[in-house]
């Protein structure tokens, strides 16, 4: 069909084309297409981004170091042991307490030649007994530390999934926006040819044919904005999906669909938010961990018992040993000990100003806490209420996608015959294209309503299956 049309609502029409595909864009057309490294469904592109994605990466190398945490406060139950050795010169002393020599090597006198040396190693082992709760405590602190930092990494992970949803949504949105531009690019020349003719036969207006040429004109530039966000989308996609720069990539599904998810009632999603919301996993974790520091700083209030041991030896070359056991003899000897004692530290302000900011952050866990769970809920609420938006937009887009057509059947029937003008047909035109937008923006928004459902959840709702 060729009709020659106004360009005034043509140029109308191309507004909402400037879709913002920076953040979500579409793939190139066909013929500026390269060959893809990777051709990813959204399946296997969440997979890969579970796999490579750097943030995620980062969160999971942190369990790492609270497990070290964990192992230090598990070796605290076990014995410290410490080895300490030295070498030093030894001035020689000969003889013993009765029977003293005095031709023996000094530096004072510039008698070096006998000077020896003395070596001495000392071990000592520490074994706690009871501290009133202090070793348990902490033990317990760096356990639930350690379940906050996979907690941690769970939400990271919900977090990447989430994104990558966005931008693989985005792209297909943009893809089918792409392909009403092509739509009304072809629409274009067929009214700059008809504009023409009808010119030549003097049935027509200059004025047409240069509006036309300029709508061709703002087209181009709609294509090249396009393709411009598509290599940043594109490239987006790419680091969510941890793949290298210049790797080509490539999404396989060619139409945006709607998401296949059967919405239940929103206190099931509630329930299964406070359940499951990996933010309220690690903020429970944090308050049993903070719980737990704060006993093992009151802990400190008391005495820290313990059994000791360990062995002492030294010996030198230059000094002869003293066989009396009354005679103190610091350059050869051999000597062990056990014993049991505590350790207390008296410092009572400080402990009691360090149990206080314990509590301090104890307690701003539990007010976060309780802010959440009411946030939570308002959160799940709200992302239910945009999922079902969304859903009643499809259908009601879906009719409207069908009465646009009609109407444009119509009216370019009439137009074909004279018996409309040009600008009713360009207004049916207008309503079709507005109309599909919204079709596809609806399922758009409807997908990522379910994505952000399912991360306010703390659960999958679709049928996709990437672990």
């Amino acid at each position: 069909m060729r009709y020659a049309a106004p360009v005034g609502l043509i140029l109308c029409l191309l507004g909402w084309l400037a879709f913002p595909v920076g953040a979500a864009a579409q793939q190139p057309a066909a013929a500026k297409a390269e060959a893809a490294a990777l051709r990813l469904d959204l399946a296997q592109s969440i997979a890969t981004a579970l796999k490579n994605n750097a943030e995620l990466k980062e969160a999971r190398l942190k369990i790492g170091a609270a497990e070290s945490f964990l192992d230090e406060a598990n070796a605290a139950l076990f014995p410290s042991i410490e080895l300490g050795a030295f070498v030093a010169p030894s001035p020689e002393y000969r003889g013993d307490v009765l029977a003293p020599r005095d031709d023996r090597a000094r530096l004072d006198t510039g008698n070096t030649g006998s000077i020896g040396l003395f070596s001495s190693a000392d071990l000592s082992i520490v074994q706690p007994l009871f501290t009133f709760g202090k070793i348990t405590n902490l033990r317990q602190a760096a356990r639930q530390g350690l379940a906050a930092e996979r907690a941690r990494v769970e939400q990271t992970r919900d977090e990447v999934v989430l994104k990558v949803k966005e931008f693989y949504y985005g792209l297909l949105l943009a893809r089918e926006l792409n392909e009403v531009l092509l739509e009304i690019e072809d629409i274009v020349k067929d009214a700059q040819h008809d504009a023409q003719v009808l010119l030549e036969r003097d049935r027509g207006a200059q004025t047409d044919v240069l509006r036309l040429q300029v709508a061709q004109v703002v087209i181009n530039q709609q294509k090249e904005e396009i393709n411009k966000s598509i290599e940043l989308a594109r490239s987006a996609l790419g680091h969510q999906l941890g793949v290298k720069p210049g790797t080509g990539l490539e999404i396989t599904e060619t139409a945006l669909r709607r998401e296949e998810v059967e919405l239940l009632n929103l206190e099931m999603y509630v329930e299964m938010a406070l359940q499951h919301r990996p933010e309220l996993r690690r903020l429970r974790a944090g308050i049993a961990a903070k719980d737990h520091l704060v006993k093992a700083e009151e802990s400190d209030y008391w005495p820290r018992f313990f059994i000791a041991g360990g062995a002492r030896g030294g010996h030198s070359t230059s000094v002869d040993r003293q066989t009396n056991p009354f005679v103190n003899d610091p350059f050869n000897f051999l000597e062990s000990y056990v014993a049991l004692g505590f350790k207390w530290d008296l410092g009572f302000l400080k402990n009691q100003a360090e149990v206080k900011r314990a509590r301090s952050e104890y307690e701003q866990l539990l007010a976060k806490q309780d802010f959440a769970t009411t946030g939570i809920p308002l959160e799940v609420k709200k992302r239910y209420l945009e999922a079902k938006e969304a859903a009643a937009n499809i259908a009601n887009f879906r009719n409207g996608v069908k009465l646009a057509r009609g109407l444009l059947a119509l009216e370019s029937s009439n137009f074909t015959f004279g018996l409309k003008e040009s600008r009713d047909l360009i207004d049916a035109l207008v309503s079709f294209a507005t109309t599909e937008k919204s079709f596809f923006e609806s399922l758009y928004q409807y997908n990522l309503s379910i994505a952000r459902l399912g991360q306010a959840v703390g659960r999958e709702l679709s049928a996709l299956k990437y672990e």
